[in-house]
């Protein structure tokens, strides 16, 4: 198998993405509100300004010294892996270990950067063999058994039975800061799952996808637990249910989610909850052209 590190010099854009995205973010910096062209209306705090940004599609980068991934790299998927899985769950996993097997011995990893390949990433996509996460980053696998999901935990036992379709399940690692647009999620799965296709042994495409996420509960009312809390109602102490309702952090993971073989939830802490989809190759692929439809949409 090809090692997807060797792209890691190579810079790519997405022939699909154009040059130019658009965010809005606040402009609310001072130094901003000077520069507003005469004769336009001032901006008043809250408003919303326009910036242009490039973004780059990169593989992972290696340190020519060392030729080891440069520690840009390294820190941010540890950073974005801890933002995916909470601060309580990421003390139970070794993440500089998961990190090392992303940046060094996955299918195929890609960044979204915007100064280079030296430059810090702003999202990163992944897809690592579950053989090699079984054998390499065991608690990872442990924490998905705990969960005690049934119907997870007979695939995890038929992945141990069936070596060949073993080779072919991945575990797909991905993140990203919650302001980058929607817009670059389909060619940054394009072109990683071709890199993947070519990096694989007999050039054949995945069968199954595990794919680890999180939601976000809405009016987060700063409860730890998130499960109970207690009324005081007509003087008598009672535990109510505390009715809870999440949304989805990244649009994708609403399309992932209704096209799941298999999905479970973990342990709500501090208003995130931990999200899990198993998808097929197809499966997978008719989400991300749900993803494409729904942002054309809204032209």
């Amino acid at each position: 198998m090809t090692d997807s590190v060797t792209l890691a010099n190579k810079k790519r854009k997405a022939d699909n993405l154009n040059e130019e995205v658009e965010i809005d973010i606040d402009s609310t910096d001072d130094e901003q509100q000077e520069q507003v062209v005469e004769g336009e209306e001032d901006y008043e705090d809250g408003n919303e300004e326009t910036v242009n940004v490039d973004f780059d599609i990169v593989g992972v980068t290696k340190d020519p010294e060392t030729n080891l991934p440069i520690e840009q790299d390294f820190h941010s998927v540890k950073s974005l892996l801890r933002q995916i899985l909470g601060s309580e769950i990421s003390l139970k996993l070794n993440l500089s270990k998961i990190s090392d097997l992303i940046l060094e011995k996955s299918l195929a990893t890609n960044f979204i950067k915007c100064d280079g390949e030296l430059s810090d990433p702003y999202c990163f996509l992944s897809f690592v063999p579950f053989n090699l996460i079984n054998k390499e980053a065991t608690d990872l696998i442990h924490l998905l058994k705990s969960y005690e999901n049934v119907n997870l935990n007979i695939f995890l036992q038929s992945l141990n039975t069936d070596t060949k379709l073993a080779k072919k399940t991945c575990f797909v690692f991905s993140e990203r800061f919650i302001n980058m647009p929607h817009e670059i999620v389909p060619p940054l799965y394009d072109i990683t799952m071709n890199e993947m296709k070519q990096n694989s042994e007999d050039d054949e495409e995945m069968k199954f996808f595990l794919i680890m996420t999180r939601k976000y509960e809405i009016n987060f009312e700063n409860d730890d637990s998130l499960e109970e809390k207690e009324e005081d109602e007509d003087s008598n102490n009672k535990k109510v249910k505390h009715s809870v309702d999440y949304d989805y952090f990244h649009l994708e993971d609403e399309f992932f989610a209704k096209n799941a073989k298999i999905q479970f939830e973990g342990v709500a802490k501090k208003g995130l909850l931990p999200v899990y989809y198993l998808l097929s190759n197809e499966g997978l692929k008719k989400s991300l052209l749900e993803v494409q439809q729904e942002i054309a949409s809204w032209n």
